[in-house]
């Protein structure tokens, strides 16, 4: 939103009034906003990703078929089973019990 309202030519205090209300407490500061500004006016047109970049400390997740088809399995067998029990058996974090 704020690349493309920084393109449109709208000032970073402003768009950063119009994000206020919609996020409330948990909206970035005008400091914030000013710097997606500047990056987003250095870029060219297209140049601009919208995916998530991978940061140091995120859990990378891989998922495979042979994974996911054990795990139906196992929860067709037994449709009371928890994530905890799926992760034991296939050594993985509770979180994720399907990849």
């Amino acid at each position: 939103m704020i690349e493309f309202l920084a393109l449109e030519g709208c000032a970073p205090v402003e768009i950063h009034r119009h994000m206020k209300p919609v996020y409330g407490d948990g909206c970035v500061d005008v400091k914030n906003v000013r710097k997606c500004v500047r990056r987003a006016k250095s870029c060219s047109a297209g140049e601009i990703s919208v995916l998530d970049k991978h940061r140091p400390g995120r859990l990378v997740s891989v998922t495979r078929e042979e994974n996911q088809c054990r795990v139906d399995a196992m929860i067709q067998e037994n449709r009371r089973l928890k994530q905890r029990d799926i992760a034991l058996k296939h050594r993985q974090t509770s979180g994720c019990p399907q990849n």
